[in-house]
């Protein structure tokens, strides 16, 4: 909450120096109460690096974020890297956003969304047990992710239709975005329907994470029950 509020205080001075110029002009370059003591507590934190257009409170975030990500977060491996870039795109989260229909076919079985929320925030989502293939299941289930004796990759691939390939924790590349915005922008003109782009997003998203529940649900022992190994409750 300190850092929104302080972000928002640096925004809103400069934003109002033109109207303190207007009401107050015996005022030096129009400061604001408290403007140069924000402005050298953020050079304390963000050393020269000022926004390039400072009246938009988005622009200080983000430049807190990425110092806050550096900072803040160690991730030691591959995954771990892949879940905090994927939190970092709207794109990934895009099936969140979906709405849960089945007429449309955005709705999702009940142990697949619990599933794909836990890999999203990286909590437990099995006990450990012995894979099909012999590997040992680690309490995350992400070795159904890359198991090479799951059915569910096929899965994934039919809904993608091998045509795009995206990360399995749903990190987009600036190719990949470049990609779904031009599609969008075409389905926009043809339909005329302004939200295009963003179901068809939502559709990708959708497929990844669908995807990504049948792999973990295709290593299951078969003789053991589901309520043994994974935490549905």
């Amino acid at each position: 909450m300190t850092h929104i509020s302080f972000n928002a205080f640096l925004a809103s001075t400069f934003g109002v120096h033109a109207l303190v110029n207007l009401i107050c002009p015996s005022l030096d370059e129009g400061t604001v109460h408290l403007e140069e003591e924000a402005k050298e507590i953020w050079n304390e934190l963000n050393p020269s690096n000022i926004p390039t257009l400072p009246t938009y409170q988005r622009n200080w975030d983000i430049i807190n974020i990425q110092r806050i990500i550096v900072n803040t977060f160690t991730v030691d491996s591959f995954t771990e890297i892949a879940r905090l870039k994927a939190l970092q795109l709207p794109e990934s989260g895009a099936w969140l956003q979906a709405i849960p229909s089945s007429h449309i076919g955005t709705l999702m079985v009940n142990n697949s969304f619990r599933v794909c929320v836990a890999l999203r925030i990286g909590s437990p989502v099995c006990r450990p047990y012995n894979c099909i293939c012999g590997a040992q299941v680690s309490v995350d289930g992400s070795h159904g992710l890359h198991c090479g004796k799951r059915s569910g990759r096929f899965y994934r691939h039919n809904e993608l239709n091998d045509i795009l390939k995206l990360e399995t924790f749903g990190p987009w590349s600036k190719e990949a975005q470049d990609l779904v915005h031009t599609i969008g922008t075409n389905l926009n003109q043809i339909s005329g329907d302004s939200r295009s782009k963003r179901f068809l997003t939502q559709r990708i998203s959708l497929a990844i994470q669908r995807g990504n529940a049948a792999c973990v649900f295709e290593i299951l022992p078969s003789s053991t029950s589901m309520e043994e190994i994974f935490y549905l409750t």
